[in-house]
């Protein structure tokens, strides 16, 4: 049971490869952070992954003492069949649910009715009264009632369970502030195995896209050229961009990284040039705010300078833990490079939007 004056909240990330969790607390207007968890999850098959992962909820709701707080909690949109469409809101209930299956039985063979939908509003530009956008995530239920299972043998029951793409969305839209979206702003979370490019602007069709392209790719090429384990090679990247600050010398000794690193970089800012171009162009403007990068592999200041110099845009790194804890919606490069909580996006955005239903 909550105090009048408090109320806490809890966000679960449930990854393929990690598990991510966020703790929060109301305090009058004020959302003030309070713990996160990040927890990987080893390579095995799915039987020991599951025991794991459920083992580690069990310890963090018994560590964090979760027990009483509202729970939220996102899961991959790679499980789910993705739509965004433009619906008339004085449909009758009946006819909008038809019409949201009859789009989403175009691109899968599965039977829909044996589908779990989740939908989300985003905003229409103009304010057309006729039109309402949403995206639509259709979920296998045999998936879901496991991920379901999931959280309750740890203990866990969840109020509201989102996607992750929606949950990021959320959390870029509410806390940015007006004057930032009155240009175009663009959010990229540098995942392990894909990215996602997000574009807001008042007044303007959000854009978003996920591209194939993560920082395992370098990872990879450091398996291909030095004949070593994932996890060794994992480890030497991690190792190495937490030392590269150190100067020059880092970086002469570690040619084949750099080299690695070059060419996950450079396909990764193409893609992201192509999003806001294709942004500009069907959007009709011109002028662009900055570009934010999030995510675990988005740490290092010098992803962030080459996305500033070859995009010619102000590029920053967001941060929603450290932003909210400090309440510096400013806070320079070198305090956020090496973040831990920039990979918590998604378990803030479905804590926010849990939020906003009330």
């Amino acid at each position: 049971m909550f105090f009048s004056k408090a109320k806490n909240y809890v966000g679960i990330e449930l990854g393929h490869s990690s598990i991510k969790v966020v703790g929060l607390k109301k305090e009058q207007k004020q959302l003030v952070p309070q713990f996160y968890r990040i927890e990987s999850l080893d390579e095995r098959d799915d039987d020991d992954q599951r025991l794991i992962a459920q083992e580690i909820l069990r310890t963090v709701a018994s560590d964090e003492r979760v027990s009483g707080a509202r729970l939220s909690v996102t899961l991959p949109a790679s499980l789910a069949i993705t739509r965004v469409m433009e619906l008339n809101p004085l449909m009758p209930e009946e006819e909008l649910e038809a019409t949201i299956k009859d789009e989403i039985s175009q691109v899968t063979f599965d039977d829909v009715d044996e589908m779990r939908i989740v939908v989300s509003g985003l905003d229409v530009p103009d304010g057309a009264e006729d039109k309402t956008r949403v995206v639509a995530f259709a979920i296998n239920s045999e998936i879901l009632e496991d991920r379901l299972s999931l959280l309750l043998g740890a203990g866990l029951k969840p109020d509201s369970i989102d996607i992750d793409s929606v949950a990021l969305y959320n959390a870029f839209k509410l806390l940015l502030d007006e004057e930032q979206l009155q240009v175009p702003e663009c959010l990229v979370e540098v995942g392990a195995d894909e990215s996602r490019c997000l574009i807001l602007a008042e007044g303007h069709a959000p854009f978003y896209r996920v591209i194939d392209v993560g920082s395992s790719q370098i990872t990879r090429l450091l398996m291909a050229d030095s004949g070593i384990s994932f996890h060794e090679a994992e480890q030497r990247k991690v190792a190495f961009f937490s030392e590269m600050r150190k100067g020059d010398e880092v970086v002469k000794q570690n040619l084949d990284l750099i080299e690695a690193f070059c060419a996950f970089a450079g396909e990764l800012i193409y893609e992201v040039r192509r999003c806001i171009r294709h942004f500009q162009s069907t959007e009709a403007v011109a002028q662009f705010g900055a570009v934010y990068l999030t995510g675990g592999g988005a740490r290092s200041h010098l992803l962030r300078h080459l996305f500033e110099h070859e995009l010619s845009i102000t590029t920053r790194f967001w941060d929603p833990f450290a932003l909210l804890s400090s309440g510096d919606f400013h806070r320079s490069p070198e305090e956020l490079e090496t973040a831990e909580t920039m990979r918590l996006g998604p378990a803030f955005g479905t804590v926010l939007q849990n939020m906003e239903n009330g």
